[in-house]
């Protein structure tokens, strides 16, 4: 069976926050990844586990 996930998303000017949570019962979420895209000077993706274990933490290439 698939699971059923919500991809939460706000998009700022400069920045663009996510949070994927798993829907554990018609009345529950359980927050799975969080992070935020930096779109600044120096493109970053940054992601955490909901531990708090790092995911992702990089720079991005611009052209």
């Amino acid at each position: 069976m698939m699971r059923q996930s919500i991809l939460a998303l706000n998009a700022g000017s400069s920045s663009i926050k996510f949070a994927l949570y798993d829907l554990v019962s018609s009345q529950a979420l359980q927050l799975v990844s969080r992070g935020t895209l930096d779109l600044g000077d120096i493109p970053t993706l940054r992601a955490k586990a909901a531990d708090g274990t790092v995911q992702c933490d990089r720079q991005l290439a611009t052209d």
